[in-house]
C-alpha cells in the first residue's frame, strides 16, 4: 500500500513540475506582425537558395532563407527599426565562396563580401522604413541586378 501511495506521490510531482516548466500565456512572443510591422517580399529569380539579412548601421541580423525561383515573405518588427529608419539588405547564395567563384585569396573574398560585392552575394541600396512599410526585393539571376523598392 505504502509502495503505491509512494508511487503515486512520484508521478503527481513529475506532472505538477513538467506543468510548470512551460511559458505561461504572456511570455510568449507575438509572431503574428502588428500594424505597424514592415514586410519584406523576396522575389528570386536567382536557381539558389540565399540567406537574407538585415543591416542595422553596422549590426547585420539574419532574417531567414528565400528558395530559389520563389517567393518568400518575412516579417520585421518595427521596434527592430524604428531607432534605425536607414536600413539595407544583404543576401548571399548558400554555397557561394571563393572555392566555388572564381580564384582569389581568402583575404580578398572576405574583404569583397564584407562589402557586398563578393560573387553570389548582392547589398540593397540604403532604405528609408516608416512603420507599416512593404519592401519588395527582387533578386536577378545575376544578383548584381537585383532591386529593392520601399511602398
Amino acid at each position: 500500500m505504502t509502495r503505491i501511495l509512494t508511487s503515486l506521490v512520484v508521478v503527481l510531482v513529475a506532472v505538477t513540475v513538467a506543468a510548470g516548466c512551460g511559458p505561461r500565456p504572456s511570455d510568449r512572443i507575438d509572431t503574428s506582425g502588428g500594424p505597424e510591422d514592415v514586410s519584406l517580399k523576396v522575389i528570386s529569380h536567382n536557381f539558389s537558395n540565399v540567406v537574407v539579412y538585415l543591416y542595422l548601421g553596422e549590426s547585420r541580423h539574419r532574417l531567414g532563407i528565400a528558395g530559389g525561383n520563389s517567393v518568400t515573405d518575412f516579417t520585421i518588427p518595427w521596434r527592430q527599426v524604428s531607432g534605425n529608419r536607414a536600413v539595407r539588405l544583404f543576401c548571399e547564395a548558400i554555397g557561394a565562396g571563393p572555392a566555388f567563384t572564381s580564384r582569389i585569396t581568402q583575404e580578398q573574398h572576405e574583404d569583397l563580401r564584407d562589402h557586398g560585392q563578393a560573387e553570389g552575394q548582392v547589398t540593397s541600396d540604403t532604405l528609408q522604413l516608416t512603420p507599416g512599410a512593404r519592401v519588395v526585393w527582387t533578386l536577378e539571376a545575376r544578383l548584381d541586378q537585383s532591386m529593392a523598392s520601399v511602398y
